[in-house]
């Protein structure tokens, strides 16, 4: 009837696109999400039961009650369903938005439920930093809360050349390690779009330009992929996820996709902050292990002469051993002279001890440096006193401990602690010889004025003692190692196990990363480490590891 309206006499049979227009809504509706269909039904048939009490009420009365209502009211029966009418129109809207409110909150309370809780999760990611359990978490907590058959995602690798599957739930069939080049049709549509990918949506999209082709269509497809949510780290996509198909055989509405994609932002962070993590602390551990090889180093001339005294004392008497007792001894046998074989015999048993001794020492020696050098594996029960006494005599090779006084307090009593004993020696000999800095930062403190020089005669003093206590039905050994050397302001104290933070001058060198990275092994124990300072007066840390449990093994 649009040509009649301008007067042009053509028949009405154009009506019939009406319906047709009708169907191309209703079908543009449930595909493409433009409106929730199931909240429009109810709504709807609310709306229809609200206003047909409003009208059926008044209306039953005037075409059912007539007579009855005219016997009782008379001429003005009418006022009756009128009154009715009247209030019960006013009543109507509000009672219609109350009945809609509570019914869309049952319809929309599983769908909000399991938003709120991917929010939750989105806002606790970033303080998880294990890489592999952060994946599985995401992963475990899509498939739950959603309720979908399957969830997978996939990371870019190092190089950037493809998008491999790091974390898999649901469906066994569809989680297969794969993985997808980044040349991949789909790989470009996100990258272009950077919104999340719905396949029916692309489906339905017919004859599509070249960066929606059946290309992207069949790649969902391989994935077996519902929806595709990327998460991109500033303009560089660091991965995406692949969800199935809700079980309750639901579309994916807006609010979900919005949903999701903060989820995804949120998990970039996290994944970048797990593997900023992961690649620091390895960069530490090389850093560490350097730096123990580097003080090997710096050992080697106090090492050369702890070994060559031992081969001299070894050489000397082997040699003496030769040129006077053995000549001797067969002089006095051939005499038979055995009065005198005691002194002899004797000053050989001697000598032998000696040499024994000195090997057995030297060997100790080789012992310290391989177990020093090397990197050890596992946790089991250690020794702290063999802990200690190693360091303190390769700490003897690298520094020269005549010039500061010296106490070792560790009884060998003491119950032993769980752990690496490489690590627990690494860290003892670190405080050991950062110690010993501080009493030569205090004398060049002196020497620029930085601070005033006492004058009695003073020495720097370095000690480590240990203890055993109890803490909330948990035993601890706590390993104090003190000294009186520069010590520390409180603003200083606040930040030196902030990487990169040190406060050597130029006396000493320093990379500030040894107290952050001997906070990561004691954290690596499920210990403790604390520091106690004062400025020109000393320091004193105090490391706290779990005493080992009669039923604790090598791992």
């Amino acid at each position: 009837n649009w040509l009649p309206w301008f007067g042009i006499n053509f028949p009405p049979y154009l009506n019939a696109l009406v319906s047709v227009y009708v169907g191309v809504l209703a079908y543009a509706i449930v595909r493409y999400r433009i409106m929730d269909i199931q909240l429009v039904v109810t709504r709807t048939g609310i709306f229809v039961l609200i206003y047909s009490i409003v009208i059926g009420i008044p209306a039953f009365l005037i075409f059912q009650m007539r007579d009855f209502l005219e016997r009782q009211l008379g001429v003005n029966w009418w006022l009756l369903p009128a009154g009715l009418f009247s209030l019960l129109s006013f009543l109507g809207p509000f009672i219609y938005m109350t009945v809609q409110r509570r019914a869309e909150a049952v319809l929309s309370r599983e769908q909000k439920a399991y938003q709120q809780t991917l929010l939750q999760a989105s806002r606790g990611m970033t303080l998880i930093k294990d890489l592999d359990h952060l994946l599985t978490l995401m992963v475990h907590i899509l498939t739950k809360t959603i309720r979908i058959t399957h969830a997978r995602i996939f990371l870019a690798d190092s190089e950037g050349k493809k998008f491999v599957c790091k974390a898999a739930r649901g469906d066994h069939r569809k989680q297969g390690s794969g993985a997808i080049s980044e040349a991949a049709a789909l790989i470009q549509h996100i990258q272009e779009t950077r919104e999340p990918l719905v396949l029916e949506e692309i489906r339905a999209q017919g004859v599509a330009p070249s960066r929606l082709s059946g290309e992207v269509v069949r790649e969902m497809e391989t994935l077996d992929a519902a929806v595709v949510i990327p998460s991109f780290v500033q303009d560089r996509l660091l991965g995406f996820v692949v969800l199935g198909d809700k079980k309750s055989k639901r579309l994916y509405t807006g609010s979900d996709l919005d949903t999701l994609t903060t989820l995804a932002n949120q998990a970039a962070l996290a994944i970048e902050n797990c593997i900023f993590l992961s690649e620091f602390e390895n960069q530490q551990v090389h850093f560490f292990q350097t730096a123990k090889m580097a003080d090997l180093g710096t050992m080697a001339s106090g090492i050369s002469h702890q070994v060559n005294n031992r081969f001299n004392t070894i050489g000397i008497g082997a040699e003496f051993t030769t040129l006077m007792d053995l000549k001797q001894l067969k002089k006095l046998m051939a005499e038979d002279n055995l009065p005198k074989l005691k002194p002899i015999i004797e000053s050989l048993e001697d000598t032998m001890q000696k040499i024994r001794d000195d090997a057995n020492k030297g060997g100790e020696i080789a012992e310290n440096l391989l177990s020093f050098s090397r990197k050890s594996e596992g946790f089991q029960a250690v020794d702290l006193d063999k802990a200690v006494r190693t360091c303190i005599r390769l700490w003897g090779c690298k520094r020269d401990l005549s010039v500061i006084d010296f106490e070792n307090n560790v009884s060998r009593d003491l119950p032993r602690i769980y752990g690496n004993f490489s690590q627990v020696e690494e860290v003892l000999f670190n405080l050991l010889d950062n110690a010993y800095d501080a009493t030569l930062m205090k004398r060049e403190a002196w020497e620029l004025g930085k601070l005033r020089k006492p004058e009695e005669e003073w020495k720097g003093k370095v000690s480590v003692s240990a203890r055993s206590f109890q803490r909330e039905d948990k035993k601890y050994l706590e390993i104090a190692i003190r000294d009186n050397g520069i010590g520390m302001d409180a603003a200083t104290r606040q930040h030196i196990f902030i990487p990169f933070f040190t406060t050597k001058g130029s006396a000493i060198k320093g990379t500030g990363l040894g107290l952050y990275v001997m906070k990561r092994i004691v954290e690596a124990h499920e210990g403790e480490i604390q520091v106690d300072s004062e400025y020109g007066v000393g320091t004193t840390f105090r490391v706290l590891l779990h005493q080992a449990k009669e039923t604790d093994t090598k791992l």
